[in-house]
């Protein structure tokens, strides 16, 4: 199936082991100036030091793209919540409620979205012999000396 290149929305499910339910996200493509921002955004420097401020980012690009989510992924205390609007459950603040409960969720979208959207292809295995030129000698396995041990190795004291 070849990759959409349009502004419809897209979607990822999750294993919640929390609930132990799926989790269907909804969520847009990035832009390429979002790429690049969350790209340069691991680190910073703050004086003297480098910091690491991959969870910030995470969830500042995951929220970003979060667009909503398959109702009946996520409840409160009033029950069942929606992130669409005229739907019975609906909430205006949706995505406040899962970045303040479910920060582990929107982490996962960004790392999806941003990090993996990307796998490399299985590529056939190589032995480590196939490597060698074929006019290569092997090499035969020599046990190496074994050193005398001195004084200050010796243990007084063995468990």
């Amino acid at each position: 199936m070849p990759r959409e290149l349009s502004a419809e929305p897209c979607e990822v499910t999750f294993d919640d082991r929390i609930s132990g339910d799926k989790i269907t996200l909804y969520y847009r493509m990035p832009t390429t100036e979002e790429r690049v921002k969350y790209a340069n955004g691991y680190v910073t420097r703050k004086g003297n030091q480098i910091v690491s401020t991959l969870g910030e980012l995470r969830m500042k690009a995951g929220s970003a793209v979060l667009t909503g989510f398959k109702t009946g992924a996520f409840q409160t205390d009033k029950g069942l919540i929606s992130s669409k609007a005229g739907e019975p459950g609906y909430d205006p603040a949706w995505k406040a409620a899962v970045k303040q409960h479910a920060s582990d969720i929107v982490e996962a979208l960004a790392i999806h979205v941003f990090e993996s959207s990307l796998g490399r292809s299985a590529q056939q295995q190589t032995s480590a012999l196939d490597i060698l030129p074929a006019n290569e000698e092997v090499w035969e396995e020599t046990a190496a000396p074994t050193p005398a041990a001195s004084a200050e190795d010796k243990d007084t004291n063995p468990l």
